[in-house]
């Protein structure tokens, strides 16, 4: 028996309800891509057919709902309950998840979402700012951040500024206190004042990820601070000298 090739079809049975639909309908061609023998075969037809599988079908989204609430709980509560299934089955037709790690589902969802509304698909101001933020909280906290460069001295030339690897920077075009502070009630936001804001995501302590507003000024020269561009095309773009990057990066903020 080619075990693997059968255990690769069931898994995207179980996983895949439209799969398990072209199987019913048409077996042949739903399983071409596998290397199977005519037994298996029939066997994987017989549980296509099989009335239990919608049970499993219906473990393996709750899985999928589950990791989205998990990780992206504001963005969720933003949604609403009609709008995140709908966006949510969308979603799930695209294909089966990559992997099963809750953090990675959630920020492929989050992308889709961010495109679909720069799409136009979805209208939702909110939207891209605070799946962002929640994104970056994520990637703070699941501690997989790279360690950083070492400090800059004098006779580095070739000194790329980036932003710490315990802080992340989130932009948004709505007050991010006013904003954040309705979905943590649980109200939907409403006419939240437009503008420019820097939020900086610190998370040096174990504890906590801490949220510190940015003047503006210094929020322009951050944003242009990714580890791609050299100290002089920050200076041209920011207009910052050389000598205030170097002041950043001894108070903690650039690597």
């Amino acid at each position: 028996m080619s075990l693997t090739g059968f255990q690769s079809a069931l898994a995207q049975l179980i996983i895949d309800a439209d799969s398990s639909r072209r199987t019913r309908c048409e077996p042949d061609g739903a399983l071409d891509g596998y290397d199977l023998t005519a037994l298996e075969r029939r066997r994987l037809v017989a549980i296509a057919h099989d009335s239990k599988l919608r049970v499993a079908h219906r473990i393996h989204q709750f899985f999928r709902i589950n990791a989205l609430l998990q990780s992206l709980p504001l963005t969720v509560r933003l949604l609403g309950d009609r709008r995140l299934r709908s966006l949510a089955d969308g979603f799930w037709r695209l294909g089966a998840p990559r992997n099963y790690y809750y953090q990675r589902e959630a920020a492929r969802f989050g992308e889709y979402l961010i495109d679909l509304v720069e799409r136009g698909e979805l209208k939702d101001p909110y939207i891209p700012e605070v799946v962002r933020f929640e994104l970056a909280a994520m990637d703070l906290s699941r501690g997989q951040q790279v360690k950083g460069l070492e400090a800059y001295t004098e006779s580095e030339t070739d000194w790329r500024p980036r932003l710490s690897h315990n802080l992340r920077l989130v932009i948004f075009e709505h007050a991010p206190g006013d904003l954040l502070s309705c979905l943590e009630r649980g109200k939907a936001p409403g006419d939240i004042q437009a503008g420019r804001y820097y939020l900086l995501l610190d998370g040096s302590s174990p504890e906590c990820i801490r949220l510190v507003p940015l003047l503006a000024e210094l929020g322009r020269i951050l944003q242009h601070c990714e580890g791609r561009l050299s100290v002089e095309e920050i200076g041209a773009r920011a207009r910052v000298s050389a000598t205030d990057l170097q002041s950043l990066a001894a108070a903690g903020y650039l690597d």
